[in-house]
């Protein structure tokens, strides 16, 4: 009875830790959301009590991040620590996905890692590659990765997300648009290390680490199952375009309006090149209001369309700085 007792009371716990925000995760091997702000462990709320130990950290490492707080690296020889288990030790379907804000971009920086290259055990790498400053996903040795294609900046927040499905494809998500992507020779699973332990922010390499990152880590994920059809968590992408593109929206729409009503009597054609954006981005906003489960791929199109209006606003602005297109034409 005792016995029972102990098992409910962990079942119970296990299910406590895990928030709304988790719900679609039920495939989930890894979830730290790097929330605490004090101590020497980072708690897994995936339930497979794969605790993350902080390793050359102490409290200052906890610091505000992209939702609630997050831990900063120090390039050197701070690291945390999973031990191995049968949950990380993936062999088939795999998604790593991330917010980081590197520091520095001059050396090759491990965002996650179960990988040890002096005892020759390669299971998966993902990191930002010092070369190129782009992103790497490396699967059971260095000769299988797929490279992003756009370099990352310092001290700015991306999302990125690595991405693989046996025999079928290897992929980089950036921002949760496709960054890399490779489809020939895929192996058709994983090498398996099970008792190699993963590592957030380095990894090892026999008795020491390498590859650390200087920065800011928050909100990793990591998941063992899913659809082949369905490579990027289609909650998080929605909540991105949400919380981190429609707020560009508002603000440009905004601008347009005030534009228009400060001057009535600019140029026709610049004004229809105005009214053009905004109408785009009216769409992009009713679509979404329309439209209440967009799949994945309708997503990225909302993302695109409104980053494309932005951007064609802005060049419009600089435009009519150095321009006399606001004066009117008879």
């Amino acid at each position: 009875m005792k016995r029972v007792k102990f098992l409910s009371a962990v079942m119970v716990f296990s299910l406590s830790v895990l928030t709304i925000s988790d719900v679609w995760a039920e495939n989930a091997a890894l979830i730290l959301h790097f929330d605490k702000s004090s101590g020497s462990l980072a708690p897994d709320s995936s339930g497979n009590f794969n605790q993350g130990i902080l390793e050359n950290m102490n409290d200052s490492c906890w610091v505000k991040g992209k939702t609630g707080n997050a831990l900063k690296f120090n390039g050197k020889d701070a690291y945390v620590r999973c031990e191995a288990s049968k949950s990380l030790n993936i062999t088939g379907p795999m998604r790593i996905e991330a917010w980081i804000k590197p520091a520095e971009l001059s050396k090759d920086s491990a965002i996650l890692a179960k990988w040890d290259n002096v005892a020759n055990k390669y299971s998966y790498l993902f990191r930002i590659d010092r070369r190129s400053r782009k992103l790497e996903f490396n699967i059971s040795n260095t000769k299988i990765c797929v490279h992003g294609s756009t370099p990352l900046l310092t001290d700015k927040w991306h999302h990125v997300t690595a991405v693989y499905y046996p025999g079928k494809y290897m992929r980089i998500y950036l921002n949760f648009k496709l960054d890399g992507e490779k489809t020939s020779s895929v192996p058709k699973m994983i090498s398996s290390n099970p008792n190699l332990d993963t590592f957030v922010g380095a990894y090892k390499s026999g008795e020491n680490q390498n590859n650390q990152f200087n920065g800011i880590i928050d909100e990793l994920y990591v998941t063992g199952s899913f659809a082949e059809d369905q490579p990027v968590n289609i909650d998080r992408q929605l909540a991105y375009l949400k919380e981190e593109i429609m707020p560009q929206c508002d603000e440009i729409k905004g601008r347009i309006d005030k534009l228009i009503s400060d001057q009535p009597n600019v140029k026709k054609a610049v004004r229809e090149r105005i009214e053009d954006i905004g109408g785009r981005i009216t769409a992009v906003k009713k679509s979404l209001a329309d439209n209440k489960k967009p799949d994945s791929g309708q997503i990225a199109s909302f993302c695109d369309q409104v980053s494309n209006a932005v951007a064609k606003y802005k060049k419009l602005e600089t435009e009519l700085k150095f321009s006399s297109l606001f004066k009117t034409s008879k």
